[in-house]
């Protein structure tokens, strides 16, 4: 099976989009792809596919680093940039990995429209980003995702501070499960990444609280 893991996304001042991580078998070749609206994106999330292709028949199952680029196609308004990997089955959802601006709020949201699952999280120390693995209820539109966090922080050593990840979507009617990974720039928010210290990672509603050490 063709896959690529993605590892790190990056929108660089020169006006790329940078996507790098490993391919799951040595005879594939990988492609970043711009997905040109009509008009611009209402929330400012711009689309780029990634499509992964066998170059041979046979290759050896074995992790392999890549690398690729295109065009950062974004205006001034723009949150972040998603990367689509279109799956070749009919019976699997195609894989979302977005690039994420943090957000600062003066209040925590308290609800959301849809269900949504927290799976895994990490800090990218290479990338400066908070990397989430969520799985989300829906599947006729693609949704809209922000990490808010409202400034504040426990008392305690190591420090803790309280991040909240909300689906800001409509209600989206169709019941498929959807993965999706999300990397928050969290230097947007004016976040001093402290070590050691704890980040805690919660929904308003549904599922488990996340919690990443930091040392």
């Amino acid at each position: 099976m063709a896959v690529a893991y993605i590892q790190s996304i990056d929108i660089t001042e020169n006006g790329r989009v940078q996507v790098s991580g490993q391919l799951s078998s040595t005879n594939l070749n990988v492609s970043l792809n711009e997905m040109i609206p009509v008009v611009p994106p209402a929330d400012g999330i711009w689309n780029y596919e990634l499509t992964v292709t066998p170059t041979s028949m046979i290759g050896a199952d074995m992790l392999v680093p890549f690398a690729v680029d295109a065009p950062w196609i974004g205006n001034s308004e723009a949150n972040g940039a998603r990367i689509i990997q279109p799956s070749n089955d009919a019976n699997t959802q195609d894989k979302e990995t977005v690039h994420l601006k943090g957000k600062m709020v003066k209040t925590l949201t308290q609800k959301q429209a849809n269900m949504l699952w927290l799976k895994g999280a990490h800090y990218d120390r290479s990338a400066s980003q908070l990397v989430i693995d969520a799985k989300y209820s829906g599947g006729c539109f693609q949704h809209i995702f922000a990490l808010e966090w409202d400034g504040t922080s426990l008392e305690s050593f190591p420090p803790q501070y309280m991040f909240n990840l909300v689906d800001m979507s409509d209600y989206d009617p169709c019941k498929a499960l959807i993965d999706v990974q999300l990397r928050f720039d969290i230097s947007t928010m004016d976040f001093q990444v402290d070590e050691p210290s704890r980040l805690h990672i919660g929904t308003p509603s549904y599922g488990r609280t996340l919690t990443v050490e930091l040392q």
